[in-house]
C-alpha cells in the first residue's frame, strides 16, 4: 500500500475533511485590515494605495485575493499581499506541501494596462543584492483557469464562454449521429456529457 509522506491520500472519502483540518493553521490575513484604512503613502505623500487581502483554500488550491489601488510606480502594490504570499510559501514548505511554481501566477483585475513583470513578486523573500531564482518569480498573466473557470483581468469571461461554446458545438455534432435514438436517450446523453460543462 502507498503511504503518503505528508497531507492526506488523494481520492479517499475522508480526504477533503482531513485536508481542511491539515490546513487549519495556514497563514491568514490580518482581520482588522479593512479596505481604504491605514493608507501607506508613497512618493512623499503624492500617491497612496490601500489594500485588503483574502486567502482562499479549496482542496489543494490556494488563491490569495488582494484589493488595492495602483501605486505611483506603476505597480499594483497591495499592502500585506507580498507578505501573505511568502508566509503561505513558508507554511506549505514547513508542512511538506510541494508548491508548483509554474502554477503560481499573479493577475491584476483592471480594465487598464496590466502591470509588467517587475521581478519583485517572488515566492520567497529576496535579500538585497541577492541573485533571484528565475523559478521563484511569480509571473503576471492576463487570464487564468481556476477550478475549471477561465477568469480574465477584465472579468468579462469571454475566453471561458468561447472555450465552452467550442466544446458544446462538438458535442452537438456528435449528437447528430444519434438521430435514430429515442428522445429519452438523447436527453440522458445531454445531461451526462454536455450539461455538466
Amino acid at each position: 500500500p502507498f503511504t503518503p509522506n505528508a497531507g492526506v491520500p488523494q481520492g479517499s472519502i475522508l480526504g477533503p475533511i482531513l485536508y481542511l483540518m491539515f490546513i487549519n493553521d495556514a497563514p491568514k490575513p490580518k482581520i482588522n485590515n479593512k479596505l481604504n484604512s491605514n493608507p501607506d503613502r508613497l512618493d512623499n505623500g503624492k500617491n497612496k494605495f490601500y489594500s485588503e487581502e483574502l486567502n482562499i483554500y479549496f482542496a489543494d488550491d490556494n488563491v490569495i485575493l488582494a484589493a488595492g489601488m495602483k501605486t505611483g510606480q506603476g505597480h499594483f502594490g497591495c499592502k500585506g499581499f507580498r507578505d501573505l504570499v511568502q508566509k503561505s510559501t513558508y507554511w506549505e514548505e514547513g508542512n511538506r506541501i510541494k508548491i508548483n511554481a509554474n502554477k503560481s501566477v499573479c493577475m491584476a483585475f483592471t480594465p487598464k494596462e496590466p502591470p509588467k513583470n517587475d521581478r519583485t513578486l517572488t515566492l520567497h523573500p529576496v535579500k538585497p543584492r541577492a541573485k533571484i531564482n528565475q523559478n521563484d518569480i511569480i509571473k503576471y498573466v492576463t487570464s487564468h483557469k481556476i477550478l475549471g473557470i477561465t477568469i480574465d483581468r477584465e472579468l468579462t469571461f469571454k475566453q471561458h464562454i468561447n472555450s465552452l461554446n467550442a466544446i458544446i458545438r462538438k458535442d452537438i455534432n456528435k449528437c447528430r449521429r444519434l438521430h435514430e435514438c429515442t428522445l429519452e436517450t438523447k436527453v440522458f446523453l445531454y445531461k451526462t456529457f454536455s450539461s455538466p460543462k
